[in-house]
């Protein structure tokens, strides 16, 4: 039988959502956003929907994959205030941010940046970014440029001589630092002169844990039909939200404090991942659900998903070209800026009894690597979201479809 794996989508994007609806208790702290930035976020739903649709696309059937659509727009937020006007005009299409100047979208960026690892005291959220320049070529970026990074972006660009230094070991340690040891992989040295890159970090308890004595192993069901055992997750719920339609159930749980929220959105009997995503693409979400006690049943999992080539994928999906030359150099650089000939996003989840934990990296480089109605029971493929609840900030989505 084929083997179809999870779909998870790192997605970090931003939903224009009622805040009285997806607050819990209406008091949890939120990113504060003005009317623009709303509209922003608003945008940005539709871009991490896509992602999920580019995502699904490469194979046209539910399998395992992760993304941060965070990750993504603050990556292409720092290239995007450096780029010529034509490739701007292109990433700010894509991210919906068009028709916004580079000092609006720098500060969207700056206070999620920001805000978020402030919100909630028992989740841990770090958003990272950092600039590597290649001294071997005497590359320098232009002061204001550099002034911005700092102020919008708190990075530091560190030079370093490719040449000589060992900058996959060097990349690696950071990005093993920044995401607590869940990706363990460095930048290949790039055929360009500076290596630009962000991580983004998540973890936290569920606001009610599942207790682990009562995790149990049963059999999973696939969309072809096969099967896989996998280790189920069961709690009973007092008082939890869960929306349903003619496409989809949704189980929606909050993290600590219910800053965040993990979701799951369940096919109906019939319908499919394809289905779900559709679904997603055309509406806000999340919907008002009704609370009430709910068994729930849920795998736990742990999915890497290394995508070490997105930038035909986003030309195919959004028709935007990443390639050519972004002039970000000082004017003693003979007008030579970044190079970009590939961008590799890598993404890990991992959903257990306390809690969750995700992180995601994005960086530029220039070598390719190859039922009763109350009751959920994710025994079947389903989609997955985690988000701050009061902007509707997405910072990981995917499906899961029954692990490797």
């Amino acid at each position: 039988m084929k083997n179809i794996h999870l779909l998870l989508t790192l997605i970090v994007c931003i939903t224009a959502c009622d805040k009285t609806r997806l607050n819990y208790d209406d008091v949890a702290p939120t990113i504060p956003l003005t009317r623009s930035e709303e509209k922003f976020a608003a945008n940005s739903n539709d871009f991490s929907s896509e992602l999920l649709q580019m995502y699904y696309d490469k194979r046209e059937e539910a399998y395992d994959f992760v993304f941060s659509p965070i990750s993504l727009q603050m990556f292409f937020g720092m290239l995007n205030a450096g780029a010529f006007e034509a490739q701007s005009e292109q990433i700010n299409r894509m991210l919906g941010f068009e028709g916004a100047g580079a000092e609006e979208i720098n500060s969207f960026c700056k206070k999620v940046l920001e805000s978020s690892p402030k919100l909630d005291p028992k989740v841990t959220v770090d958003v990272a970014n950092q600039w590597w320049l290649d001294s071997a070529v005497g590359f320098n970026l232009f002061p204001a440029f550099a002034q911005m990074l700092k102020d919008n972006y708190q990075v530091v660009p560190e030079t370093r001589d490719f040449t000589t230094d060992p900058m996959y070991d060097i990349t690696r340690l950071w990005i093993s630092d920044k995401t607590r040891g869940m990706i363990n992989i460095g930048v290949p040295p790039p055929y360009s002169r500076s290596i630009l890159a962000n991580v983004t970090y998540f973890k936290a308890d569920w606001k009610e844990p599942f207790s682990r004595t009562a995790s149990s192993k049963g059999t999973f069901y696939r969309e072809d039909g096969s099967k896989v055992e996998v280790t189920y997750m069961f709690n009973i719920f007092k008082n939890v939200e869960l929306y349903a339609d003619d496409i989809f159930q949704a189980l929606y749980l909050p993290f600590g404090d219910g800053s965040f929220q993990m979701e799951f959105y369940l096919p109906q009997p019939g319908k499919s991942i394809k289905d779900a995503i559709s679904e997603l693409q055309s509406g806000d979400f999340p919907k008002k659900g009704e609370l009430g006690v709910s068994p729930v049943t849920l795998p736990s999992f742990d999915l890497l998903y290394p995508n070490y080539s997105i930038v035909d994928d986003i030309y195919k999906h959004f028709q935007v070209s990443l390639f050519g030359e972004y002039p970000l150099c000082g004017e003693d650089n003979d007008g030579d800026g970044l190079m970009i000939q590939n961008i590799a996003h890598i993404a890990r989840i991992k959903v257990f009894e306390e809690g969750a934990e995700a992180a995601a990296v994005t960086y530029n480089n220039y070598l390719t690597l190859s039922p009763d109605p109350r009751e959920f029971s994710a025994k079947r493929p389903f989609v997955f979201i985690i988000r701050e609840v009061g902007s509707g900030l997405v910072f990981f989505s995917g499906v899961y479809a029954g692990g490797k």
